[in-house]
């Protein structure tokens, strides 16, 4: 059962106090900072998702710059994901649900302005560890 929190994204009320961008237009500044992160640490990831894609334009920006890697967006909203759906592309998909209650795991998880939308952050971001096997940095041969 969706908390009141979970309900204005899954009922169409925080795509209209976003004006139908879901800030998209803040994706490339946030693909750049995830891009300058992953650098400066020396992680090459294989698998990449972001949890609360919204539109998935951060993913979209991102997917040049990682050639190598996987990247899959998640959304628990099904206005979010009419909105990136069409972008997907080879090495880029997107789903609808929660990916704690997902049997999968990636390289590296991001949360870009995800943790002031949830109510237990915390626990949320302990539930999020089972589905990330690190942020360990890998060399590139």
């Amino acid at each position: 059962m969706a908390t009141a929190t979970e309900s204005i994204y899954q009922d169409g009320t925080y795509l209209e106090q976003t004006g139908g961008s879901w800030h998209a237009e803040d994706s490339p500044w946030k693909a750049r900072l995830v891009l300058d992160l992953l650098r400066a640490n020396g992680i090459a990831p294989k698998t990449l998702a972001e949890v609360g894609c919204g539109a998935g334009e951060i993913l979209c920006n991102l997917r040049d710059a990682l050639p190598d890697t996987e990247l899959h967006g998640w959304d628990i909203s099904p206005q979010a994901h009419e909105l990136c759906a069409p972008k997907a592309r080879e090495r880029l998909h997107f789903h609808l649900g929660d990916v704690c209650e997902e049997d999968v795991s990636y390289d590296v998880l991001v949360a870009a302005d995800v943790f002031e939308h949830v109510p237990d952050y915390l626990g949320s971001r302990r539930r999020r560890r089972s589905s990330s096997r690190g942020c360990s940095p890998t060399r590139s041969t």
